[in-house]
């Protein structure tokens, strides 16, 4: 897994969260 990946999935756990 690279950061870029951890960083999207990161942002997109976010969006679902709000």
């Amino acid at each position: 897994m690279t950061r870029s990946g951890n960083d999207k999935e990161a942002r997109v756990r976010l969006r679902l969260a709000l």
